[in-house]
């Protein structure tokens, strides 16, 4: 690897593992490097120290975190690597702002850019651009088809033979373009923006560059013919590998990045999708949560953890965490670190990275015959037949795009109505953490209930706030499942339930009107209501919905499968 990879791998290593301890010696070593030679390779890929880097990057998640409330300030800045004093202040530093205020931002400022381009000066705009027409004459790449896009910017001052002219004082604008009408040959067009009321000149080409939202990168140009062509490329390799990553940019693959030289600077035009004006705040961190966790999981497996280090690592609930994790993935969270744990055991003994005697000095088994028994146990085969197991857990991403098409959407306005509620699951009690709330639906759906004589039952998620424990005195909140038919009242309820008031106002609705798969159950059509809605849908339209005074619940009635969402609206 030269430099540029090494730091590269470096800062994809910061951004996987920004909550773990992440010192200048683990860092170097990533790269063979001493910590004196990386330290200065660092601050020179960066413009800043490495310990510098790492503060403003820790800042900027816990800024992401703050705004999406997730958890507690001193939580947010311990897990970031701030103590409580020196986390206020280091962000009121860097954001001019508390974070208390934060709150409302809807943007982070990116991470400084570094200052300097190969010892040229180095500037970066936000443009919304409009669509421009260029015109010149196309040169076919030297290397065809297999050209390195990349690695072959500034493309007219590289080779000999179509070089631009040094002296020009007009601006000039270049971009890769296939030339259909002439092969469909790979060809770099540089030229000047053409007046659409005349005919081109004969030999050259028109291209249309879209406009849209653009990072506009500019760096002070180069003495020479090398020196352009060398910092457009420095540049390039910068922001597409640097600046891209550190700041969560997603850039439009299907819009045009282009370039522009004129006697002073070189510019690079990049279309964005996402991150327009600074660190985009992701609607869908809670519901990505689940996938962090799980991905936290399988990258700590075989060091010494627990359900209770994998969940306090995340500052959620120890309720939202393990009862999203099984609903998302049909599998307990104690029941995939076990699960995992046997399994990628396994993988190491049959690759030899670890023996049997492994086994019983640093993973905890009294000898190879008990992991032997644990493992047939778990999963019905010798540890032999391991590859025959299945353990993968869903893409719920991939998931969503595929199923969410089954759901019909609208909106409506309800009235307030009541249910007869029972409790399925409390997050009080720690025996029903793990419980499958849409396996327990669909029991209670397809069936009557006791005292009650049948009739339409709702699935309501519900926040009840009880006395604080006897260390504290502020009150909190208990999250429970709900469910029983809808009453018109009170009287004769069954002692287990008790009447529950679901709010009116506007909801968008979500309809599975029946099985599309033969023989999916009613559990399983739950379930992708869940998957779909509760971890996809509401974070991505978060800014819509309305859980101040409400929540969303489950509808049945006549196989029909309603989800109600509160969103904002009359």
């Amino acid at each position: 690897m030269n430099q540029h990879q090494k730091m590269e791998v470096v800062l994809k290593y910061i951004t996987d593992h920004f909550y773990e301890k992440i010192t200048l010696e683990n860092a170097a070593k990533k790269t063979g490097y001493s910590q004196s030679v990386f330290s200065n390779a660092f601050s020179s890929y960066t413009g800043m120290s490495f310990t510098k880097f790492l503060k403003k990057y820790r800042l900027r998640q816990a800024a992401q975190e703050i705004h999406c409330g997730y958890g507690t300030l001193e939580i947010v800045g311990r897990r970031n690597g701030f103590q409580s004093k020196k986390f206020y202040e280091a962000f009121r530093e860097e954001f001019g702002i508390t974070p208390k205020n934060f709150r409302d931002s809807d943007i982070i400022p990116d991470m400084p850019l570094a200052p300097e381009i190969n010892g040229h000066s180095f500037f970066m705009e936000y443009k919304k651009l409009p669509d421009v027409v260029i015109e010149g004459y196309p040169m076919r790449a030297v290397n065809g088809d297999e050209t390195d896009l990349l690695d072959e910017v500034a493309y007219p001052f590289r080779h000999p033979g179509s070089r631009a002219d040094l002296h020009c004082k007009e601006k000039h604008w270049g971009v890769w373009w296939h030339d259909r009408e002439r092969g469909n040959h790979l060809c770099y067009v540089l030229g000047i923006r053409a007046d659409e009321t005349k005919e081109p000149e004969k030999g050259c080409v028109r291209v249309k560059i879209t406009g849209g939202d653009y990072a506009v990168f500019s760096v002070e140009r180069g003495r020479d013919y090398f020196d352009i062509a060398n910092t457009s490329r420095e540049m390039a390799w910068y922001v597409f590998h640097v600046w891209q990553m550190i700041n969560h940019k997603q850039t439009d693959k299907m819009g045009f990045t282009y370039e522009a030289f004129d006697s002073e600077r070189s510019y690079l035009f990049v279309p964005l999708l996402k991150g327009f004006g600074g660190i985009e705040i992701e609607k869908d961190m809670g519901g990505n949560m689940i996938e962090e966790l799980a991905r936290y999981v399988d990258e700590h497996i075989l060091e010494d953890i627990d359900i209770d280090t994998v969940i306090s690592h995340f500052g959620r609930s120890s309720f939202y965490c393990r009862d999203r994790f099984q609903s998302c993935y049909k599998i307990s969270l104690p029941n995939y670190i076990r699960r995992k744990r046997l399994y990628v055991l396994c993988q190491k003994m049959e690759d030899g990275e670890i023996t049997g005697e492994d086994l019983i000095q640093n993973y905890g088994f009294l000898s190879v015959e008990q992991y032997r028994r644990e493992f047939y146990k778990e999963f019905g085969v010798e540890p032999e037949q391991y590859k025959s197991v299945t353990l993968e857990l869903i893409d719920l991403k991939e998931y969503y795009t595929f199923n969410f098409r089954r759901l019909k959407k609208s909106e409506r306005m309800l009235e307030s109505f009541r249910i007869a509620g029972k409790i399925i699951k409390s997050g009080e009690n720690k025996q029903e953490l793990d419980l499958d709330v849409p396996g327990i639906a669909e029991f209670w759906m397809e069936n009557d209930f006791p005292g009650l004589g049948g009739g339409k039952a709702a699935l309501y998620e519900s926040e009840i706030i009880a006395s604080g424990r006897q260390d504290t005195y502020e009150e909190k909140i208990v999250y429970n499942y709900v469910l029983g038919p809808v009453v018109t009242g009170e009287e004769n309820l069954p002692e287990d339930m008790h009447p529950v008031t679901v709010p009116g106002g506007k909801y968008a609705v979500f309809e599975n009107t029946e099985a599309d798969i033969e023989g999916e159950s009613l559990a399983e059509r739950i379930r992708l209501m869940m998957r779909c809605i509760d971890h996809v849908w509401i974070y991505d339209n978060w800014m819509r919905t309305d859980f101040q005074s409400r929540v969303s619940f489950l509808y049945y009635e006549d196989n029909r499968l309603y989800y109600f969402v509160p969103i904002y609206g009359k």
